[in-house]
């Protein structure tokens, strides 16, 4: 039987091959068969050294992938979290992309956290993330600046 952090989450993606952004104003972002909308990262206050990335990841496609990594200019290391409900949290090294579903990626539930930020993330702005697979495709994706949640 699996472990809440073996199936850290269900929903995305189906080998193949290039990644291709969508029109500015739909923020969805394709690799193939997967879809990533609205990634989005509240901002943080200056000197703030954390902050957290949300979206939502769909898989169209027949096959299971992983995400393996994400990668951005603007912070040292990326890494995934899962928010218990008791409130603690607990880093997971990858997240299950599981086929024909749909993961949101929340606060409170499994994120991304961005660790050793190297600027403030400010309302109104954008950066870029890079998303990577257990395929080694990668797909990047602008990540707005507000306060969604």
């Amino acid at each position: 039987m699996l472990n809440r952090r073996q199936v850290v989450m269900g929903a995305l993606l189906a080998v193949g091959a290039g990644a291709r952004p969508a029109p500015a104003d739909a923020q969805d972002y394709w690799l193939n068969q997967v879809r990533v909308s609205k990634p989005w990262a509240p901002p943080t206050r200056n000197g703030s050294r954390t902050g957290e990335v949300y979206m939502v990841i769909e898989n169209r496609g027949p096959d299971l992938n992983r995400l393996v990594a994400v990668e951005t200019p603007v912070a040292e290391r990326v890494t995934f979290v899962d928010e218990e409900p008791r409130g603690t949290i607990e880093t997971v090294a990858y997240i299950d992309l599981r086929a024909r579903r749909e993961i949101a990626l929340r606060p409170g539930r499994v994120h991304l956290k961005l660790d050793g930020l190297k600027q403030s993330l400010t309302k109104g702005g954008t950066f870029p993330l890079t998303l990577v697979f257990a395929n080694r495709q990668k797909l990047e994706v602008r990540v707005d600046i507000d306060d969604r949640g």
